[in-house]
């Protein structure tokens, strides 16, 4: 085979330098684009590049380190705002209860009446049709429980006991969670 492979440059000038041969061909480094019997030299390059089973298996070590270390800050965030939450809609609460106080000569709303006379127009006794109010638009759910009823009783009985959203005291209209015990002392 008479060929001058100094001068070539690149792929294609061996392969003209090559075309009308006698059908072998040539390696020669730095040109990928020659055949080597069956394998193309391409392949054999791109084998080459191709990771390895423990490169691979470095990669995902590294990324469950990360994953352990980041899961637990999303969930101790989650936490951190549904008690932002709580407290929020317990400040709400409770604000609007010291309005209707005032504006209700000086009485809290009654026992059996709390969710109506807290989310329609009431007049100074509390009836239904007034002037005043609404006070809340609804009951807040309660972001640790879901639940946005409300325990009314005189005294704090079962307060904390996540029977309901909320508690209200009628003896002192205070106003509190009652999804745990440690959430009742907000």
């Amino acid at each position: 085979m008479n060929l001058s492979l100094s001068s070539a440059c690149c792929p294609q000038d061996i392969e003209s330098q090559v075309e009308g041969q006698c059908g072998h061909a040539v390696i020669i480094s730095g040109c990928p684009a020659l055949y080597l019997g069956a394998f193309e030299v391409r392949d054999m390059a791109n084998r080459l590049r191709a990771f390895t089973l423990v490169e691979i298996l470095v990669v995902v070590i590294i990324l469950g380190i990360l994953a352990a270390i980041v899961i637990p800050q999303f969930s101790t965030a989650s936490d951190e705002a549904r008690e932002s939450a709580v407290r929020s809609n317990l400040r709400s609460i409770r604000n609007q209860l010291q309005v209707y106080r005032v504006a209700h000569l000086n009485n809290y709303p009654d026992a059996a009446e709390f969710v109506r006379q807290m989310t329609t127009r009431t007049d100074a006794d509390g009836a239904a049709g007034g002037t005043l109010g609404p006070y809340l638009q609804k009951i807040p759910t309660n972001a640790f429980n879901d639940k946005s009823s409300i325990g009314v009783e005189a005294g704090v009985t079962g307060l904390g006991d996540n029977s309901h959203g909320w508690h209200y005291d009628t003896t002192t209209g205070n106003f509190y969670a009652d999804d745990s015990v440690g959430h009742a002392a907000w």
